[in-house]
């Protein structure tokens, strides 16, 4: 990372590391005698990196961040599970670990640049 990070840049970089797994689950798929559906989900990937090119690695990763919250959310919603004080805990920890790696604050909601730091 150290090395390859300065030399290729950020964007070769995740590429060769994403291409470097893609062809070890393939091994492993041929070995196991499984197909892979390489296809099915391209067009996300390309989706994800337009985000990260646009805004910028932390604040697309609050996809990743926030998906946990939603499953809490949806489960409780549409399958009825308890949410505890743990569950609440934890939602906020996530929600102020969200806003510690964005740079978000609310003065900066209050003076209208979305609360981002640097907008």
């Amino acid at each position: 990372m150290r090395i390859g990070g300065p030399v290729l840049g950020p964007v070769w970089l995740i590429t060769a590391r994403l291409a470097a797994a893609a062809l070890f689950l393939f091994a492993v798929g041929a070995l196991l005698g499984k197909r892979l559906q390489a296809r099915r989900h391209w067009r996300h990937d390309l989706l994800y990196f337009r985000l990260i090119a646009d805004l910028g690695p932390a604040p697309a990763l609050t996809v990743t961040f926030l998906i946990p919250l939603f499953g809490v959310l949806w489960g409780h919603l549409f399958l009825d599970e308890a949410v505890g004080w743990h569950t609440v805990a934890g939602g906020l920890t996530v929600l102020l670990g969200t806003a510690l790696v964005t740079g978000w604050s609310p003065r900066g909601m209050a003076q209208g640049n979305k609360g981002v730091a640097g907008a």
